[in-house]
């Protein structure tokens, strides 16, 4: 099985970011390695247009759904073994959306055994006034919860808030999170997940 190294974290922590210089720096040491992000994966299209015909729906709906996605990338994984996967967003990002909703974390967890874990997950940490503020304010609606019913006129600010907060108590409980501080600059946080990937690669 290769090495599946995720990227977590608020919406506009830079994350994204950091899971594409992670890839590009892998690429040219002509290491074997594919990126995955939540759009790549096969159901994102048909999850958004039920959302966006259906409307707002529950935190065990949203995630069952977002699982069934990720589950997608198990044969990936599998018929892949001597690649490096990067992937941004993944078992986590499940687990912290159900959590922050009102399910229990053993019952996310337990839930996601059946997806294949990741040996490590980078969680860039910002506070959502700083994301608010590189975004320049520009939001949509998943960002803001819109389609989580349990978060309904919350806005992008206080929904990333209990977001962030939601990451930083799993983190506490899931050994395979490093949590990188995002307020540092993005070639800081590129160079301290660099060193602490280097015994591995």
């Amino acid at each position: 099985m290769g090495k599946i190294i995720s990227f977590e974290g608020i919406h506009g922590c830079g994350k994204s970011t950091q899971a594409e210089m992670l890839y590009s720096y892998l690429l040219g040491k002509n290491i074997n390695v594919k990126h995955f992000s939540s759009r790549d994966k096969v159901l994102s299209k048909y999850i958004m247009g039920f959302l966006e015909k259906e409307g707002p729906q529950k935190a065990e709906i949203l995630f069952h759904l977002a699982l069934a996605n990720d589950l997608t990338l198990n044969e990936k994984f599998e018929t892949n073994a001597d690649s490096i996967f990067i992937l941004d967003r993944y078992i986590h990002t499940n687990i912290v959306s159900a959590y922050m909703a009102g399910k229990s974390m053993k019952w996310a967890v337990e839930k996601s055994k059946v997806l294949i874990s990741p040996d490590i997950t980078y969680l860039i940490d910002l506070p959502s006034r700083s994301a608010h503020e590189r975004k320049d304010g520009q939001t949509n609606g998943i960002e803001r919860g819109d389609f989580q019913s349990e978060f309904l006129g919350l806005g992008f600010i206080d929904y990333q808030d209990k977001m962030r907060k939601s990451y930083l108590d799993v983190a506490k409980k899931d050994s395979r999170m490093i949590v990188i501080d995002g307020r540092r600059g993005r070639n800081d946080c590129h160079e301290e997940i660099l060193k602490s990937l280097e015994d591995g690669l």
